[in-house]
């Protein structure tokens, strides 16, 4: 009979096996130092003035010239602040009704992920932002992951419909355009 594998099909290991091997699996792992600012980096304050007061401008000054957007629908990703502007604003105009929240945050020296929270037309969506800014503290990368399955379709379809709508409206009405 060959010799069992360390890690059996189920993925665990016998009381006999893990003895022999020395150690648990349920020994607690100590946490990795990380080096995390302990108030919320600049950037990101900014970002959610952006949220609240749907200032293009502010927008605007926050993203560097040559940011990259990341969809969660869209496969190559969008470069230039003029296009991720148009997406931005188009997701804010969606996204950031009365129930948008962001419940979680985490940062580190030069980028953040914000978990976010929102219904629309009674579908719940959850998702992230991963923001990445450079040393002048303008966002140069904006990446949007959303979930489920049932979201993302429905948020592709709504943006879609924003992004022409928007595309459709004179150049000056479209710089500084939020309001709902």
């Amino acid at each position: 009979r060959p010799p069992r594998h360390p890690l059996a099909s189920d993925g665990r290991r016998s009381a006999a096996e893990e003895e022999a091997a020395g150690g648990c699996y349920d020994e607690p792992v100590p946490p990795l130092p990380l080096e995390r600012p302990a108030v919320m980096p600049r950037p990101i304050e900014q970002w959610h003035q952006v949220v609240k007061s749907r200032d293009m401008r502010a927008l605007q000054d926050l993203l560097a010239e040559d940011v990259v957007f990341v969809s969660p629908v869209v496969h190559t990703p969008q470069a230039g602040r003029s296009i991720t502007m148009a997406y931005l604003q188009a997701a804010l105009q969606i996204l950031n009704n009365d129930s948008f929240r962001y419940p979680n945050q985490w940062y580190g020296a030069d980028s953040a992920v914000l978990e976010f929270e929102c219904e629309v037309e009674g579908i719940s969506i959850n998702g992230i932002d991963m923001i990445h800014w450079n040393a002048e503290g303008r966002i140069d990368r904006f990446k949007v992951m959303v979930r489920p399955l049932k979201a993302v379709n429905k948020l592709h379809e709504m943006m879609g419909r924003e992004l022409q709508r928007a595309a459709a409206q004179p150049r000056a009405q479209r710089a500084h355009r939020l309001a709902f």
